[in-house]
């Protein structure tokens, strides 16, 4: 599983990793809303 980012004309990977159980971890989706805000400047 990858979470991206699409800001006008780029594509950034913000997080991506091997997905083993139905649930998503917390901790992964805590990092890719950190570095969306950090790529983002927010």
């Amino acid at each position: 599983m990858a979470y991206v980012l699409v800001d006008q004309d780029e594509i950034v990977i913000l997080h991506a990793f091997k997905k083993t159980t139905p649930n998503t971890p917390l901790r992964d989706l805590d990092l890719a809303e950190k570095r969306m805000k950090e790529v983002l400047g927010i």
